[in-house]
């Protein structure tokens, strides 16, 4: 059997345990070690998998006492992921990073300058959309040729006051989960974002609308919305993705991906799209994305998605941001 990778966690919280199971079950890889912020939340996450947990940010004794680390996945909040990233490739390390990569410009900026400083080491982004056969099915349709050119494409995105309670007043919104439309957009139109108008409305209660209108290089237009203002309701069509071609129109519904237990006075929604259990093995896009990037760091297949990638769709985020404090549309510059 081949040498297993060694990889080590950062960032105990609720993806990373995801992508700390997924490890544990790939005949490849071995999960080392443990290092997050919080004692308490560390020990409690990290108990299960009997490895050594390190706290208080302490990563980089835990890359000095574990030289055999060949992979870092760094899976902390997403305005904490500068300070590890920098630590795991001045190590040598291959890097496996939580979207989206940054929340600011000096930060992604300082980031791309480490990877040139590092060549050796792979990073690769955490775009678990990629991974949704749905999403690579559209991209297959259109990369057939048989559908013309896109003329315009719509994405939205919306979560609820609680999920996004988490994040608020942490980062620019156009940072968070729209990093995942706008990293699709770019991979279904095979083009660059040329321009961006945004426009964004605050509620009193904390929910937001955010709207970006885009141009796009080879002349199609997109759409992207992200809406939060309710309480989590189970069943909502809050995902969606309309691709309207030349030659026809691709719809990609994702309301009907789950099972609904309805019991007196309440309903239960489960996700049977990603993360899914089948006799003791996870499935899904996130066990298909940590699985994948284990055979690209074993050089069996090509990168995808890159840290290029990633950086790619924070300097549209980060026009987006620019957009809504000016009051005006913003041209992109590569």
């Amino acid at each position: 059997m081949d040498k297993k990778l060694k990889f080590a966690l950062i960032g105990p919280g609720r993806m990373g345990l995801n992508y700390a199971k997924v490890i544990v079950q790939n005949p490849y890889a071995e999960l080392v070690a443990i290092c997050g912020n919080s004692n308490e939340t560390t020990r409690k996450n990290g108990a299960s998998f009997n490895v050594p947990l390190y706290y208080d940010n302490k990563w980089d004794i835990m890359l000095s006492d574990h030289p055999e680390i060949d992979t870092v996945v760094i899976a902390t909040s997403e305005w904490a992921h500068l300070p590890p990233f920098k630590a795991a490739i001045k190590a040598g390390k291959n890097i496996i990073l939580e979207k989206p990569v940054a929340v600011n410009p000096d930060e992604y900026l300082e980031m791309e300058e480490l990877v040139k400083m590092h060549p050796e080491s792979k990073v690769l982004v955490c775009f678990t959309c990629r991974f949704d056969n749905k999403y690579i099915k559209a991209r297959e349709y259109l990369q057939t040729g048989e559908m013309g050119m896109i003329g315009y494409i719509y994405s939205r995105r919306n979560a609820d006051l609680k999920t996004a309670s988490r994040i608020l007043g942490k980062f620019p919104i156009p940072y968070w989960i729209i990093v995942h439309d706008i990293d699709l957009m770019l991979w279904m139109t095979g083009s660059k974002i040329q321009e961006v108008q945004a426009v964004q409305s605050n509620h009193s209660n904390g929910g937001n609308l955010l709207i970006v209108n885009i141009l796009f290089e080879n002349g199609t237009r997109g759409l992207i919305e992200s809406i939060f203002y309710s309480i989590p309701i189970s069943g909502q069509d809050h995902t969606r993705m309309d691709i309207e071609c030349e030659k026809g129109k691709i719809e990609l519904n994702f309301a009907s991906g789950g099972i609904v237990k309805f019991t007196e006075g309440c309903s239960e929604y489960s996700d049977t799209t990603d993360f899914y259990d089948v006799y003791g093995h996870l499935y899904g896009n996130t066990p298909s994305m940590i699985n994948y990037f284990v055979n690209v760091i074993r050089n069996e297949v090509n990168m995808a998605p890159t840290f290029e990638d990633g950086v790619r769709a924070v300097k549209v985020s980060s026009a987006i941001h620019q957009s809504l404090l000016r009051g005006e549309s913003i041209k992109i510059l590569e």
